[in-house]
């Protein structure tokens, strides 16, 4: 198989976003010489008490539901490794715990769902990002999705930030990432790693730092 078609939605997003976040995805598909389908909700708008871990995915196939003939195959990257599955409290955490279960449900006669991912962690999914120079310019994880740039505050962001730092590849997401702001501040951000360490996605990360910089982390757990 091979891709055929980018798609871009607004369901998890307020309409006010959709500009900033349309022009990345249309540079995207411009750049990967892949035609771009796009669709416009109200949907995030109406429903802005909704929950969004709870509700992130269900959003997404609203949308691509909507365009449910234009696809046979469709790819839907993955947040978390199938090892994390789990029923348990299903109804009141992240939907990317149950999403196995949810791709065999939605996934009918004609129209198949798969996961892009499901054999990596996030970290890994960030490292292998780095063998493509479209992500360099184009990243962006923030929870923040009309900011021209990521944040470099929010969870994710930090997230991101410490994978690209433990793997050398801070400089080349100058134009994703205020990368000297970053510098600046390395030390609260790896303080913020260490206190977090038993969390399901940073403790990866701060194994992969124990590996790289063994006294950079004894350090910080000393002041921390």
């Amino acid at each position: 198989m091979k891709l055929t078609h980018l798609f871009i939605a607004n369901a998890c997003y307020s309409g006010k976003h959709k500009e900033m976040i349309d022009s990345r995805a249309e540079y995207a598909a411009n750049m990967l010489n892949l035609p771009l389908v796009k669709t416009n909700t109200n949907l995030a708008d109406a429903f802005v008490d909704l929950n969004h871990n709870q509700s992130h995915y269900f959003r997404a196939f609203f949308s691509i539901l909507s365009l449910r003939k234009l696809w046979k195959t469709y790819y839907f990257s993955t947040g978390v490794d199938f090892s994390h599955f789990s029923l348990n409290n299903s109804s009141t955490k992240d939907t990317v715990f149950i999403e196995l279960l949810l791709n065999e449900i939605v996934s009918v006669h004609g129209f198949r769902v798969y996961s892009g991912g499901v054999d990596a962690e996030r970290h890994q999914k960030i490292q292998s990002l780095i063998n493509y120079p479209i992500t360099y310019d184009l990243l962006h994880v923030c929870l923040y999705p009309a900011n021209e740039l990521n944040c470099g505050d929010c969870d994710k962001c930090i997230r991101t930030l410490l994978a690209l730092d433990v793997y050398g590849a801070l400089d080349l997401y100058k134009k994703s990432f205020n990368i000297d702001k970053y510098l600046e501040t390395r030390l609260e951000k790896i303080q913020y790693l260490v206190k977090g360490k038993k969390n399901s996605f940073l403790e990866p990360i701060y194994i992969e730092f124990l590996k790289v910089d063994p006294e950079l982390i004894k350090q910080v757990e000393a002041l921390t």
